[in-house]
């Protein structure tokens, strides 16, 4: 993970680009590290999370799915028109973290827990 500070902007880069930037334990520690960060530094007003590479996040090492937790996270989200966001239909729903919104009705819906 990478952390850069510049114009008020604070960007987080997944740095794991031979892995398609999948997400591990270190890399979801790394994320939160620099939230954190930003949080703390008076000069940053917005956050960019981004993937090394094209690819911002192919999931979980284990699964898909990790990266669209991510993006129930984000206020806004800009995307490629062929990118695609979703868990894999092997997920069941009551795997799904609830930590920051639901996908169960199919619209990305922001949860007050965030």
């Amino acid at each position: 993970m990478r952390y850069d500070e510049r114009d008020g902007v604070a960007v987080i880069t997944l740095n794991r680009p031979d892995k398609l930037n999948t997400l591990t334990d270190a890399v979801i520690g790394g994320v939160a590290d620099g939230i954190d960060a930003a949080t703390k530094s008076p000069e940053v007003s917005s956050v960019i999370l981004r993937g090394a590479t094209g690819t911002p996040s192919a999931g979980y090492d284990w699964a898909i799915g990790g990266a669209t937790d991510l993006v129930l996270c984000c206020d806004l989200l800009y995307m490629a028109s062929d990118a695609h966001i979703g868990y894999a239909p092997v997920v069941s729903s009551a795997l799904r973290p609830r930590c920051c919104g639901s996908t169960d009705s199919g619209l990305i819906t922001p949860s007050s827990s965030c």
